[in-house]
């Protein structure tokens, strides 16, 4: 009788000794198994991070050299224009300015070829020489203008320079003239087609003292304006 009471003690501590062992084991497991997944899930978690900062820089880098080249090309296409806007061979673009009643300010740009007949800097003597005689005449106001009704005018301040911009090349010419009387309704001729045969056109913009800008296309010279 005793001797089966041990037994079924020892058969009780044995089971309880084995059920404690598998819990532990399963508890260690699941605990093992959750930090396995965590880490897991933080290493994905950081290869995407990664992933999209690399790919938001790689589309910031395709957007800023995009902005960057699109930049560069609008400001050669800008230049382009603005070099062509008034470069039409055969035609000169002339503005007159009233800056006030005794001043007034006369501002040409002309294709060198409308000169001189070639836009580049000069290969031969021959043609340094045209280029020499054409400044020649810009040099000279009674050349460029003359003031009607007896009007006593005297330079203030002249400048011709050229401007060369890949096979195109420009001259520009600045003229202020001080009278001693009131310029206003005053009459001007414009002469200088006379002296440039390649010149077709002169296109004029006016803008007096006193009134409204106007625009002109002259076709034959010398022309005629009112102050």
């Amino acid at each position: 009788m005793k001797q089966d009471m041990r037994l079924r003690h020892m058969i009780v501590r044995l089971t309880v000794f084995v059920l404690s062992a598998l819990m532990v084991v399963g508890i260690s497991t699941l605990i093992l198994a959750g930090k396995h997944g965590s880490s897991q899930d933080k290493d994905q978690d950081n290869h995407n991070t990664a992933a999209d900062v690399a790919h938001d820089h790689q589309d910031h880098t395709k957007d800023d050299k995009h902005k960057k080249h699109k930049s560069k090309h609008k400001h050669e296409d800008d230049s382009h224009h603005k070099l062509h806007k008034a470069h039409i061979h055969g035609i000169a673009q002339l503005q007159v300015v009233v800056d006030q009643s005794h001043d007034v300010h006369f501002h040409m740009a002309v294709p060198l070829e409308v000169l001189v007949g070639f836009e580049h800097k000069p290969k031969t003597k021959e043609q340094q020489e045209l280029l020499d005689t054409a400044e020649q005449i810009f040099k000279d106001p009674t050349k460029f203008l003359q003031f009607k009704d007896g009007m006593k005018c005297k330079e203030v301040l002249a400048d011709y320079a050229l401007y060369y911009k890949g096979s195109h090349a420009e001259a520009k010419y600045t003229l202020q003239m001080k009278c001693e009387s009131d310029v206003s309704s005053q009459s001007v001729s414009i002469v200088i087609g006379k002296q440039f045969k390649r010149m077709k056109e002169i296109h004029l913009k006016l803008i007096p003292m006193n009134g409204t800008a106007s625009s002109t296309v002259y076709k034959k010279f010398p022309f005629d304006i009112k102050l």
